[in-house]
């Protein structure tokens, strides 16, 4: 598609598709209905995913400096060309050669027309190309209000009241440790002028884990806490201006989502501002320049109004947010949940094995009684076959017992088997009674 043929929304060329690919998969959450929301201007690329709680939102940045060739053609009146589409669908396009090594010297026109509303790729490797075209999605007014969202205007210089820089491997290992405990519902980050500095910690049905990152640190490049911001702010005033401690608790499915750019990443920015809303900022490890940035925000776990008291003496004792114990008391009730949920099933289970035994009782039942009959009629059709006569109702279950025609006395007991003609001695033995 060339900017002259038709009217282009926008259109964007690069040599290798590594870098836009590694910066669009970091905000990816692996959810196969997941849309991106694509902003595009003349500084570049604007990608937002937000979930469907809209609790958290990861933001992708790619400059215009990313590509060899960057136009941007918005409506008249417009300052931006916005388009909703399938993120899941556009990173497999993209991989279409083949991942890894491949996307190095994987060649890409990516545009978007206003007039056929499709986003274009046109991918080109070796020898090999192929031309790839996704439908797109309206619009809608909440998603203009998520565009609205700057992530520099929640975190002004006067309502940030902590962040730190961490090196990002350091960082993930120590998530992977308060993650790996069993039953976590939560995750508490503290952000303080005295020790802990930095920690995370969080509490389970297993027990409780806390990992805590010294000031003085080479993983930490940064680290100030400001709890009153610098314009101040009444719901981070503490009793004691002398002890700055920040924390604030975090759903663990969120957190767990808002780390997966770690792994593409060298340096991860953390802020928290005075609502206790989380922001990542994650520098990802691309070999173009300027650098490239994935954004993610989480907002915290809030409770209900009858907990004011326990906020008012967390406020008092210098800390801001949530605590530990309300991991616990997180964790306490998904315990409680689970253990009702493992009683109705080991009683669901008790009532299908009791079935079952009546089945298989019942099964054995019938096939004896089925048995049983077989060898009744057995032992009827071969007492007819040597007797001339088969059961009569009043014998069936008795022995048969006959008298033979030229017998002196009665016939002494013989088996079904043999009276059924499978001895061959038998059968000599009946031959000479007939005689």
């Amino acid at each position: 598609m060339a900017a002259e043929d038709h009217k282009v929304g926008f259109e964007a060329t690069t040599s290798s598709i590594k870098d836009m690919f590694t910066t669009l998969n970091a905000a990816y959450d692996g959810k196969r209905d997941r849309k991106a929301l694509i902003i595009a201007s003349d500084r570049g690329f604007r990608v937002s995913v937000a979930n469907q709680e809209r609790s958290m939102y990861a933001v992708a940045y790619l400059d215009s400096g990313m590509f060899s060739k960057f136009v941007c053609a918005p409506a008249a009146g417009a300052s931006d060309v916005r388009l909703k589409v399938s993120l899941h669908a556009l990173l497999q396009c993209m991989t279409v050669f083949g991942s890894g090594v491949k996307l190095e010297s994987t060649m890409m026109r990516f545009a978007y027309s206003d007039e056929t509303a499709l986003v274009t790729l046109h991918l080109h490797e070796n020898r090999c190309t192929t031309e790839c075209e996704i439908a797109t999605f309206d619009v809608t007014e909440e998603d203009d209000d998520e565009a609205s969202l700057s992530i520099g205007e929640q975190f002004r210089p006067e309502v940030t009241v902590a962040q730190v820089s961490v090196q990002a491997d350091v960082l993930r290992e120590c998530f992977q440790e308060i993650l790996g405990i069993a039953g976590a519902a939560g995750v508490t980050l503290t952000i303080a002028n005295r020790v802990p500095y930095f920690r995370l910690s969080t509490a389970g049905t297993s027990g409780s884990c806390s990992v805590d990152l010294p000031r003085g640190s080479d993983a930490v490049m940064a680290h100030s806490v400001t709890p009153h911001g610098d314009a101040g702010g009444d719901a981070l005033e503490a009793a004691s201006t002398a002890e700055h401690s920040v924390s604030s608790e975090f759903l663990a499915p969120l957190v767990e989502q808002a780390i997966r750019p770690l792994s593409s990443s060298t340096t991860a920015f953390i802020r928290l501002n005075r609502d206790g809303v989380l922001s990542i900022n994650h520098r990802i490890a691309v070999e173009c320049q300027p650098d490239v940035y994935v954004s993610v925000v989480v907002l915290p776990v809030t409770y209900e109004e009858e907990d004011g008291e326990e906020e008012e003496a967390a406020h008092a004792s210098g800390a801001v947010g949530a605590s530990p114990e309300r991991s616990r008391s997180l964790a306490s009730r998904d315990t409680s949940v689970t253990r009702a949920q493992q009683a109705a099933a080991l009683d669901t289970m008790s009532m299908m094995r009791e079935v079952q035994q009546r089945d298989i009782a019942k099964a054995r039942s019938d096939a004896a009684a089925e048995r049983d009959a077989d060898i009744l009629r057995m032992a009827s059709a071969a007492n007819e076959r040597v007797y001339g006569r088969g059961f009569s109702p009043s014998e069936r279950g008795a022995r048969p017992r006959t008298h033979g025609k030229g017998h002196s006395g009665r016939r002494g007991p013989r088996s079904m088997v043999r009276d059924a003609g499978l001895d061959d001695d038998d059968d000599d033995d009946d031959g000479d009674a007939s005689d």
